[in-house]
């Protein structure tokens, strides 16, 4: 693989996922989605802002984390860019 201009972080919250043994990025561990209503992870993701002082592409892999952006997407917009549907996505209504 060629070098990037920009560095690529994987963020999840088992250490046990495939993304971890990837070599094309650094992974960090982060609060799961569904702890204390996904403000712990919206934090962090806030404070990764700060570190890094720049903006955060995000791209949510996941049902929780689709959920979790879509309901911070208003206070993580100011830091991270993303794309999702003008729609808030809520709880699924029916069972899979």
């Amino acid at each position: 693989m060629r070098p990037r201009p920009y560095p690529i972080i994987g963020l999840d919250h088992n250490p046990k996922e495939l993304g971890f043994t990837s070599r094309s990025g650094h992974m960090l561990l982060a609060p799961p989605p569904w702890v204390d209503d996904g403000r712990a992870l919206r934090d962090y993701l806030v404070d990764l802002t700060r570190r890094f002082e720049t903006e955060l592409v995000l791209y949510p892999c996941g049902d929780d984390y689709v959920r979790f952006l879509s309901t911070h997407r208003e206070s993580l917009a100011k830091s991270c860019l993303f794309l999702l549907s003008l729609i808030h996505i809520s709880e699924p209504t029916r069972p899979y």
